[in-house]
């Protein structure tokens, strides 16, 4: 068989194996197509592989990490966080703890604000084993007028129950409540009662 139609022939099997032999090895080649009939170029010439420098050389078509890369980016990765995850848990505790000693303040100035407004007497119970805060009133009778419970990483210092009495026209009585987070960190919260302002304050530097 003459040897320019058996080329023309496996043409197609050969340049599969080729395109296929190139992504398994990272190598490109480029392979020109067959001459034809009377063009004046054998098909030994038309085969063969054009490389710079003669040469096969594999190109880079595919960036990455290596595995120790990854290893190293991970470990750092991991000594970051275990060092700063307990500063970032404490600063959400006292985000938490003031933001909810805010809420106890607002909590107490309304119910006295209630009580002015409406001329009607109130008492407030701070609950430490349920761990809330309520308003009674003569028209709310054992249920309480409003209630404010603690979030479940705030706690209410004490142990029994203490009722404050609220008269329309009168003295308020100084009304004292301390809050304590997970972490340990106290906060003191106090109502004046000639201003009936309420005072947050660190318990570490409340007056003893």
């Amino acid at each position: 068989m003459p040897a320019e139609p058996f080329v023309a022939q496996s043409w197609p099997t050969f340049a599969v194996l080729s395109h296929c032999a190139s992504h398994l090895w990272g190598r490109r080649f480029r392979l020109p197509l067959p001459a034809q009939r009377g063009h004046g170029r054998s098909a030994t010439t038309c085969l063969q592989l054009k490389t710079a420098g003669g040469t096969a050389r594999p190109t880079k078509n595919a960036s990455g990490v290596t595995l120790l890369e990854m290893l190293i980016v991970v470990t750092i990765i991991a000594t970051i966080v275990s060092l700063s995850f307990p500063s970032l848990v404490s600063g959400l505790a006292g985000i938490r703890l003031a933001s909810s000693a805010s809420s106890v303040a607002s909590f107490l100035t309304s119910s006295m604000n209630t009580v002015e407004r409406h001329e009607q007497a109130a008492a407030i119970v701070v609950n430490p084993k349920e761990n809330r805060l309520d308003v009674f009133t003569a028209i709310s009778g054992e249920k309480p007028a409003a209630t404010y419970q603690m979030p479940a990483s705030i706690a209410l210092e004490g142990d029994e129950p203490r009722r404050y009495v609220l008269f329309p026209g009168g003295a308020f009585p100084r009304i004292a409540v301390v809050l304590r987070n997970e972490k340990g960190a106290r906060r003191s919260i106090e109502i004046d009662p000639v201003t009936a302002v309420p005072q947050v304050t660190r318990i570490e530097d409340a007056p003893r």
